[in-house]
């Protein structure tokens, strides 16, 4: 597998900044969520499921005890599913002054029963991709400071063509 590089050795500290990271519950969102935390940085965590944000937030805190530098983390909800909540969360975070230095996109759903979203798209395609795209979409026309937005995508199956999210986001 040559394409994965290794590991991120930066000790870059990042106080002062805010960042949103998806699907920070469990899993690689949580221990992405956990260095950015370490590092200094206000986190938001955007999780559909809040009982499960909150103890995820909880074991974030506990680890990070003691440590010098740790900012703060909030947990807010976040269903990439509705367009309705995605833009909710953006009105939130944006209203508040926020303003997210780094956007990742981790939450996603696999192995899921056939069905469908809110909006009426498939819930693969509205989850892991539509969702993400009009939250990044959003947050941009907000404020032009977010200086970048990961997009993680966890199949080893080449590269994602996006074209197809710009005909669906105009339905959405």
């Amino acid at each position: 597998m040559d394409y994965i590089s290794g590991w991120c050795k930066s000790e870059r500290r990042l106080d002062g900044s805010t960042t949103i990271v998806t699907g920070s519950n469990s899993g690689m969102g949580l221990e992405i969520a956990h260095d950015l935390y370490k590092r200094g940085a206000r986190v938001i965590m955007a999780c559909r499921n809040m009982e499960k944000a909150e103890a995820a937030r909880a074991e974030l805190q506990t680890r990070c005890a003691g440590q010098a530098g740790a900012d703060e983390l909030v947990a807010e909800q976040l269903d990439l599913c509705s367009a309705r909540s995605v833009r909710q969360f953006a009105r939130r975070v944006t209203s508040r002054g926020e303003r997210a230095r780094l956007l990742v996109c981790n939450a996603g759903v696999m192995m899921c029963p056939e069905g469908r979203s809110e909006d009426g798209f498939e819930t693969h395609i509205a989850a892991n991709h539509l969702g993400h795209a009009l939250l990044s979409l959003l947050l941009n026309s907000y404020k032009r400071d977010t200086k970048g937005i990961i997009q993680l995508q966890r199949t080893a199956r080449g590269p994602l063509d996006t074209q197809f999210a710009v005909f669906y986001i105009k339905k959405w």
